[in-house]
């Protein structure tokens, strides 16, 4: 990426939070439509004479589908590069398979619409998770980014069970509370294409962003230019004490009975050196 300046950089850290708070939200709406069927399909198998086995055949076989096939569309982003058409394709159905279980008319239809529900969230999942760490890279932290993003989702966890549970409280009807999931379902579609026109390549906030070289000595002209008139002076000092560190550490290295021993005849010789030349140079005069 290339340098950019502040000012840049802090438009596209809002761009960055203003697409993952875009997409927390179509999430919320998200996990109301699919959390809120999830709370009534066992119920909803019975009514269709679907047994004990086959309820747990039908949700095991869902999951197991559910993440196993993330392994497939998270390799198949990564090769081509199209998170939006894959993202786009997962939650359409995956929000389609939700209302129709309004129509099933026997617990086979209704299997098959649940597990095309798990599989549209496994296509759609590594996609846009991938995307959301392209603009985690640009925010001030991955952590922030998804933190933000699971907890507008979760909170659709919570109110679609809620919502369907009202719905039962007064009508009492099943079928009508997977249809009355259309409406949540319709407006995560249109944030997601919404958000699809608005950020179409998220996935070019992959880098940290870097700061011109103008920009940074703007950001730092305060606090470099005035220490480096000192540099030099304060580079004589550090050597002078590193010099007196080193005698000082000579001096104790020689502190041994021995070495004082030595010094004192050495300083002996040169005195009596000195006043022998002094003697001589005193006749000689």
């Amino acid at each position: 990426m290339s340098e950019m300046s502040e000012p840049q950089v802090r438009e596209g850290r809002k761009t960055a939070l203003r697409f993952v708070i875009l997409i927390g939200i179509l999430s919320f709406f998200a996990d109301f439509t699919y959390e809120g069927s999830r709370s009534i399909l066992g119920p909803f198998l019975a009514v269709l004479q679907a047994n004990a086995f086959i309820v747990g055949v039908v949700a095991g076989l869902g999951e197991f589908l559910g993440y196993g096939l993330r392994m497939v569309s998270g390799r198949v982003a990564d090769r081509t590069q199209k998170f939006w058409p894959i993202t786009i394709a997962g939650y359409v159905v995956q929000m389609a398979s939700v209302p129709l279980l309004a129509l099933a008319g026997n617990w086979q239809m209704a299997a098959v619409l649940i597990i095309l529900e798990r599989m549209g969230k496994a296509t759609r999942n590594p996609p846009r998770d991938a995307m959301l760490a392209h603009a985690g890279s640009w925010m001030k932290g991955y952590g922030w980014a998804f933190g933000l993003h699971e907890a507008l989702d979760q909170f659709g966890a919570l109110f679609g069970p809620l919502a369907v549970a009202g719905v039962l409280a007064l009508r009492g009807d099943y079928r009508l509370a997977f249809a009355a999931l259309v409406v949540p379902a319709a407006i995560n579609l249109c944030l997601v294409m919404t958000a699809r026109l608005l950020y179409a390549h998220p996935e070019k906030m992959k880098q940290k962003p870097r700061m011109s070289r103008r920009g940074d000595c703007r950001a730092f002209s305060g606090s470099i230019w005035p220490a480096q008139p000192l540099s030099q002076p304060g580079l004589l000092i550090f050597r002078s004490l590193h010099i007196t560190s080193q005698r000082r550490r000579r001096f104790h290295q020689m502190s041994s009975p021995f070495s004082t021993r030595w010094r004192w005849a050495s300083a002996a010789l040169a005195h009596w050196r000195s006043d022998g030349f002094s003697t001589v140079s005193g006749s000689v005069c």
